[in-house]
């Protein structure tokens, strides 16, 4: 097939990520994968961000810089730079309405919807009533399309784990660290990440707590924790090893890269209840799972794993099993099958 992705930008979120590496394993099947991202402006504050990130931060490669494909950037999204393909896929809701403006010969036209967009509602219902195919990363995204009405929604295609850039990397301090990634959006709730690290510190000051994100250290975050920007895979890999105990304190996933990739590195996950990862996490089996926006809750449960070894080691080795069935051409598969259906199908408009 000859595949568009269309994405909304260049970043290093793991919503970038997870497509390009999507389009990676559909590349290795064979298959003529293009990627067209959105260019965003150019301004003396956006130059003063990259200058920052570079030279400052001395951040890696974002995930388009390390794409190994056909890889474009655009202001306007025309049928001339798609040219003639099988199928374009607009990656999240951000450029759904430029998909759907191009003409039948760029391709059968398909939304894959990554999470809530809990930042735009406006946004996201404008993608969900469209009439173009759905494909969506996870049962709780489905279900939510399903709640609204959304018609067209085509069965799940979740991401996958890669195992060979994410493996316990034990170090001689061994496991005594509690972390997570920090994120500013709404659906991260950043206020119940730093109330949990406050009572964590407050309860248990000899613990060490480890956290890494893409956006700048929170001035609210208590000062016990070793805070790392834009970490490289390797960088990341070591600090979830360093980790007995790993949290998630989303209210709303699509399905989040870092409880998978936590899991792979043998942390006991503590996790909110927030959509995405019901789809692998059996409760008490390869992780724990308590109510959303509830810190006092989610500190009660890492202090539990962090004082009982035996179950920590029983949720970690029902985590390696998961991570096992839960690869990227496992992923690559399904999402090749969702898209040869739309393209071999009838069209619906």
């Amino acid at each position: 097939m000859r595949i568009t992705f269309v994405l909304p930008g260049r970043s290093f979120s793991g919503g970038i990520r997870a497509p390009l590496r999507m389009a990676s394993e559909l590349m290795r099947r064979g298959h003529d994968v293009r990627v067209l991202y959105g260019k965003g402006p150019l301004n003396p504050r956006s130059v003063a961000r990259r200058l920052y990130k570079k030279f400052i931060v001395k951040a890696p490669r974002d995930w388009i810089g390390r794409f190994d494909g056909h890889c474009s950037p655009f202001k306007n999204l025309t049928a001339e730079l798609v040219g003639e393909r099988d199928v374009v896929v607009a990656i999240g809701p951000d450029r759904v309405e430029d998909i759907v403006k191009l003409p039948e010969r760029c391709g059968r036209k398909v939304f894959s919807a990554r999470g809530l967009t809990l930042r735009n509602p406006h946004l996201r219902e404008s993608a969900w009533n469209t009439k173009i195919p759905k494909i969506s990363v996870s049962n709780y995204v489905r279900e939510e399309m399903s709640k609204s009405g959304v018609d067209n929604v085509r069965p799940v295609v979740p991401n996958g784990i890669d195992t060979s850039e994410y493996f316990p990397d034990e170090t001689d301090g061994g496991r005594i660290a509690i972390g997570t990634v920090y994120g500013d959006g709404v659906a991260k709730d950043p206020e119940t990440i730093i109330s949990v690290f406050a009572k964590l510190y407050e309860l248990r000051p000899e613990i060490p707590l480890v956290c890494f994100s893409s956006v700048r250290r929170p001035r609210q975050l208590v000062r016990a924790v070793q805070f790392t920007r834009l970490p490289t895979v390797a960088a990341a890999r070591s600090l979830y090893s360093k980790c007995a105990v790993w949290f998630c304190a989303s209210r709303s996933e699509g399905y989040p890269a870092p409880v998978l990739e936590s899991m792979a590195c043998g942390c006991a996950v503590v996790c909110s209840d927030c959509g995405g990862p019901n789809d692998y996490l059996q409760p008490g089996v390869n992780g724990i799972v308590v109510e959303k926006e509830n810190p006092d809750r989610m500190v009660e449960e890492i202090i539990k794993l962090i004082d009982d070894k035996a179950k920590r080691t029983q949720l970690v080795n029902g985590s390696m099993k998961t991570v096992k069935k839960l690869c990227w051409p496992s992923a690559a598969s399904q999402m090749e099958a969702a898209l040869q259906g739309i393209v071999c199908g009838p069209l619906r408009v």
